[in-house]
């Protein structure tokens, strides 16, 4: 590693992601390693500097969430730089996911004396995700969330408190799902996963995924009353698997979910528009440096 460099969302974790970032920054440069930082000032900022990255930059560190990841990974496109994660985000799901450290001096050992890791990703149309895409409610709160937040932070409660806006007033979409083209029936919501925590160490999908089997689990919840989504949620909040008598489990390389009326999607906890959506793996397609 002789060029690596720094993306950080300044306003990303309550406002630690800034912080974090100056700090790695002198860490690599105690050991004798220059590694600038750019800090994204709104939205779609760390899309551009990624898509911007000079050719001589050989190793990338994303400081901030899942939104900041997302925003990278989509700048970058096709290109292979290797990655480090520094999780100061409101979610964090993918570092729960590798177990990431959140010590600065932890992190630059990692990154400097651990191992390579190709992951999965998956294509949504242009965009390209890398933990979760999702139907139903949970998107329609992922939407409400970031109309309020209106380029700035989130608070970890923003989702409860929007979530409970929405409950008031959810009614079950009927949403068709197809997976590896096969039509596997109906549900009121969808949860495709390249991970196991869901909504940062908070709640759990299930614990035997695999990040780089060229595969996703899709969930289709199939209950259809508001106490089906807080059973959901109680039982996920608990660290028991979402599954169950209404819930399936199937694992796809790709995965189409329709619906006769328009249904809120969001993919890696970011707003990816309305059904219908479709989405396909590609297996080993990012490299992370991990502990």
């Amino acid at each position: 590693m002789r060029r690596p460099t720094i993306i950080a969302n300044p306003t990303s974790g309550l406002g630690r992601s800034g912080l974090a970032a100056l700090a790695i920054a002198r860490e690599f440069g105690r050991r004798g390693i220059p590694c600038p930082v750019q800090m994204t000032g709104g939205a779609g900022d760390a899309r551009a500097f990624a898509r911007r990255l000079s050719n001589d930059v050989d190793f990338l560190v994303v400081v901030g969430g899942d939104g900041t990841l997302h925003e990278i990974l989509n700048g970058l496109g096709r290109r292979r730089v290797p990655l480090g994660l520094y999780p100061a985000g409101t979610g964090n799901v993918l570092a729960a996911e590798l177990g990431l450290p959140r010590s600065v001096r932890r992190a630059v050992d990692s990154w400097l004396d651990g191992r390579e890791f190709r992951m999965d990703t998956f294509q949504v149309g242009t965009r390209r995700g890398i933990s979760v895409l999702s139907a139903g409610f949970d998107a329609a709160v992922v939407r409400q969330v970031a109309q309020a937040r209106e380029g700035g932070t989130t608070w970890p409660g923003a989702y409860l408190e929007e979530g409970a806006k929405e409950l008031r007033n959810w009614k079950a979409p009927d949403l068709r799902v197809h997976v590896d083209g096969n039509d596997v029936g109906r549900a009121s919501g969808v949860i495709v996963a390249n991970v196991a925590a869901y909504g940062g160490r908070w709640m759990r999908l299930g614990d035997d995924h695999r990040l780089d089997d060229g595969r996703v689990e899709t969930y289709l919840f199939r209950g259809r009353r508001r106490t089906d989504l807080l059973r959901y949620a109680l039982r996920m909040g608990v660290g028991r698997r979402a599954r169950g008598w209404d819930v399936q489990r199937l694992l796809a390389s790709r995965v189409r979910v329709e619906s006769e009326s328009p249904v809120d999607v969001q993919v890696d906890g970011e707003p990816a528009g309305r059904t219908p959506v479709e989405l396909e793996v590609e297996s080993c397609s990012v490299t992370l440096r991990i502990p």
